[in-house]
């Protein structure tokens, strides 16, 4: 059994270990969850996507056609995330 759900994820996670993620956010050490942003990608089957690592360093991704649809995806899963984690966030 693979940590990566695919593939595909596993290129998409290769490219954030090289750097390349647009944004990211959370921690696997800290609160269990990592999120990165990929966009621009050369990978044919996934031209931008929100990928994920949990702290049992399982990998997966949600694949986008548009950069609007992944940066919304992002966006949607870092709202969720401070809600989670910093509450205090906004109130700020």
């Amino acid at each position: 059994m693979s940590k990566f759900e695919n593939e595909v994820t596993e290129q998409l996670n290769d490219i954030t270990l090289n750097g390349f993620a647009e944004e990211e956010f959370g921690s696997v050490i800290e609160n269990g969850l990592w999120t990165g942003l990929v966009v621009n990608t050369e990978i044919e089957d996934a031209p931008h996507a929100v990928i994920f690592e949990d702290e049992q360093g399982f990998v997966w991704s949600h694949i986008y056609r548009t950069e609007s649809e992944a940066r919304s995806d992002f966006n949607y899963n870092f709202e969720t995330y401070e809600e989670a984690f910093h509450p205090e966030a906004k109130f700020a």
